[in-house]
């Protein structure tokens, strides 16, 4: 139905012809006005934030960069892809994870079915662990992913999804603060205690915490642990970045620029868009081509 159509003119039509040719014109313009929100509608209800997806392109891309960097540099210290991977871990890598995990819990709102989304991710996380564990007998053990990024991001998903009636009474403002403040609180896990901003509150945790690996994925586990060099993303702190994208994506709600929602690189949004395959993917197709150019070379 149209919003606002004037009747003004068929309110003071006194003749039949002037009643017909009025009821005419507001005919006319209950149809324009119908086939103007028809347009409109489905535009507005299609917007996609194309620069979330633009994000996480760059994200993957950085990532798949990384694994090359630690494959062609596994075992070869001094090299230049071993010196590559070490400065990435200590520098642009944990940045560009963090911002995954950001966007990642960002775009929940976005999810028709979060549990759905969770449990195939957890089918796609095992079966990389399965086959870093088995099938690539090649490879020394420390490949293998206990828990990496598509562990996190089914727990997570799940975290939410189950969560959900509790973590909606909670309002958005209090939401990412209180997830940003307890990111940061636990942030320092690896050292032993939680700390606000590594200074204020220090609480020391057990060190019986760290004398195993059981709890790798909520935080604790031994120093000389081998995924945690390689690809170890467990739940604390990293859960609460999550939820911090997730109570941000409910404050912005779609208050955003436009340019947000314009393709602004085109390649980088087609990666963001196909994130997941391309991570199932990259490992075996990195591992396989080196493994042919080695043959092919010997």
């Amino acid at each position: 139905m149209a919003k606002h159509v004037d009747v003004t003119a068929l309110a003071n039509a006194k003749t039949e012809a002037e009643v017909d040719a009025a009821a005419a014109q507001l005919n006319a313009a209950i149809q324009q006005s119908e086939k103007s929100e028809s347009k409109s509608a489905p535009a507005a209800q299609s917007k996609r934030l194309e620069f979330l997806d633009e994000l996480r392109g760059l994200c993957i891309l950085v990532m798949m960069f990384y694994h090359l960097c630690f494959i062609l540099g596994y075992g070869a210290e001094g090299s230049a892809a071993h010196n590559m991977f070490d400065w990435m871990r200590e520098t642009i890598q944990p940045v560009f994870a963090a911002l995954f995990i950001l966007v990642a819990g960002y775009c929940t709102r976005f999810s028709r079915d979060l549990k759905k989304r969770g449990l195939i991710l957890t089918i796609c996380a095992l079966l990389i662990t399965l086959a870093t564990r088995v099938m690539l007998p090649i490879w020394d053990v420390e490949l293998v992913v206990w828990f990496g990024i598509l562990h996190f991001f089914a727990a997570s998903k799940l975290f939410v999804a189950f969560g959900d009636k509790i973590l909606k009474k909670i309002p958005a403002i209090v939401g990412v603060l209180l997830s940003l403040l307890l990111f940061n609180f636990t942030s320092t896990i690896r050292f032993g205690y939680f700390s606000l901003f590594n200074r204020w509150w220090q609480i020391s945790l057990p060190e019986s915490l760290y004398s195993h690996n059981a709890l790798a994925w909520l935080g604790f586990h031994t120093n000389d642990f081998a995924a945690a060099q390689w690809d170890l993303v467990p739940l604390l702190p990293y859960l609460f970045l999550f939820l911090f994208g997730a109570f941000l994506s409910r404050l912005a709600m779609d208050n955003l620029p436009k340019i947000c929602y314009r393709k602004n690189i085109t390649p980088f949004g087609w990666l963001g868009r196909h994130s997941l395959i391309l991570y199932l993917l990259h490992m075996p197709v990195m591992l396989g081509a080196i493994y042919l150019f080695n043959t092919w070379i010997a």
